[in-house]
């Protein structure tokens, strides 16, 4: 809304990672801004009970900033947190529970097991990557969306993401564009299981043989597993290899579950494991 910035002193974080401050007794949500730190913003909103900004400079750091992992930290839509230190996170996290547990739920608690912890990157099994044809840009862009943003990030790899299909992004970029039907692969779902990497690609048009040859050469070189999704749910096909069940195993207990590559599973299984391990 302008391009002058305005400063203002940030008090804490909103659920959704955003810092939270006051300019003139209204309450200001800055993308990018840590509790403790002043800063300089730029307005993206006003509304009548609060207003919306994204950082434009840090003048006081707070000792709790870090340098995100991920070049494209702040543009894509996938993270909100990767500028707060890990124990900062999880104890914002433990922090919204609570919160949750006592204003929602009506539950007061006194005392709290250890968060559970895991991996903090490469960990995310589960997720679907946008694709989109970019006429202007003269490319196919696969990845999540831009923050706050209905545009497709254009990206080469995702730090986050299992690094099975994580480190691949800019190649299943050039894969679908040379498909005949580059511009109608609309997303890939993406299910990481105990026994390998399924990718489901939901193609709004039907891929030749020559694209069908050229998805299975790409599963071949990167060890994948390929499905096409023309239609519905029950139109999934998988094209490599001739047979593939994903499976979750829970090695604790000896069980080890057969699911399809569009179930719902844990996006981070190690955390899930240790929560079954704990409760059981």
């Amino acid at each position: 809304l302008s391009d002058s910035p305005t400063s203002c002193q940030i008090a804490s974080l909103s659920s959704d990672g955003r810092g939270v401050g006051k300019v003139e007794d209204k309450s200001v949500f800055v993308s990018g801004a840590l509790p403790g730190e002043t800063v300089e913003f730029l307005y993206t909103a006003k509304r009548r009970d609060y207003d919306e900004g994204i950082l434009h400079k840090v003048i006081s750091a707070s000792a709790d900033r870090v340098e995100p992992q991920c070049q494209y930290f702040g543009a894509c839509g996938g993270c909100v947190l990767q500028h707060y230190s890990v124990d900062k996170q999880i104890a914002f996290k433990l922090d919204q529970l609570k919160n949750n547990l006592t204003r929602i739920g009506k539950v007061d608690v006194s005392e709290y097991v250890a968060p559970i912890t895991g991996k903090i990157w490469g960990y995310r099994h589960k997720a679907r990557l946008g694709c989109r044809h970019v006429h202007k840009k003269g490319k196919v862009l696969v990845g999540f969306r831009e923050r706050q943003s209905s545009f497709i990030m254009e990206m080469d790899r995702c730090e986050v993401l299992h690094p099975s299909v994580g480190s691949r992004i800019d190649g299943l970029a050039r894969l679908i564009a040379q498909l005949s039907v580059y511009d109608k692969v609309a997303q890939i779902e993406v299910a990481v299981a105990d026994n390998g990497c399924g990718l489901v690609f939901r193609n709004l048009e039907a891929f030749t043989e020559d694209d069908i040859e050229a998805l299975i050469q790409f599963a071949k070189d990167n060890e994948l597993v390929i499905y096409q999704q023309p239609g519905g749910l029950d139109s999934i096909e998988l094209i490599y290899p001739d047979h593939y069940i994903p499976t979750y195993t829970a090695a604790a207990f000896d069980i080890r579950f057969e699911f399809s590559p569009t179930d719902f599973t844990q996006v981070n299984p190690s955390v899930n494991t240790q929560m079954l391990e704990l409760a059981i």
